[in-house]
């Protein structure tokens, strides 16, 4: 089971594996405009469902 204390924000986590090029890398942190990391993502993630650009991702 899980630490006992605070919930976490958004629920289970689905953890994917990727790599990325440090330029790709360096992009993003300027983009990113002082969200977490987490957010970042959630925001990225959300984009593109909207716009169905999952057609090439598989989970691991």
């Amino acid at each position: 089971m899980g630490r006992p204390g605070r919930p976490r924000k958004y629920g289970p986590v689905k953890r994917i594996g990727f790599e990325l090029p440090y330029e790709t890398y360096l992009e993003m942190e300027r983009v990113r405009d002082g969200k977490t990391w987490a957010e970042f993502f959630i925001d990225l993630f959300d984009f593109a469902k909207t716009h169905g650009k999952f057609s090439q991702i598989q989970e691991v």
